[in-house]
């Protein structure tokens, strides 16, 4: 079976001098169907490699630091890693829920007033 993930690469930007070599490693990879240095790379694809061949870029590029995040077929597969010199530091994402807050609720209160819903 396969699985689809939404990658997301950005890049430190402070104080990297390498953008084109970086740029022809990321093309390498070929992996990202779009995207570029500046704006962040983009891909939907089946990349079950990707933890290995991030660790290679980042070592490539020890100085740098690469923010791949990636959203999975599944409702709750979440997930950011930062690279950096070969390391990686997983699950920079926290899911925070609040509790109910009637005072927050916006909007004017309102009677039923027969409506319809949109695909009635």
């Amino acid at each position: 079976m396969s699985y689809y993930t939404e990658f997301s690469l950005n890049i430190s930007k402070e104080g990297n001098e390498c953008r084109e070599l970086i740029e022809k490693e990321i093309e390498k990879m070929d992996v990202f169907s779009e995207g570029n240095y500046e704006d962040g790379y983009f891909a939907y694809e089946k990349w079950y490699e990707f933890d290995n061949d991030m660790h290679i870029l980042s070592m490539r590029f020890p100085d740098v630091t690469f923010e791949l995040e990636g959203f999975g077929e599944e409702h709750d597969d979440h997930w950011l890693n930062y690279y950096k010199g070969g390391r990686v530091m997983r699950n920079g994402i926290e899911i925070i829920r609040h509790p109910f807050d009637e005072s927050k609720l916006e909007g004017d209160v309102c009677a039923d007033k027969g409506q319809l819903y949109s695909y009635e």
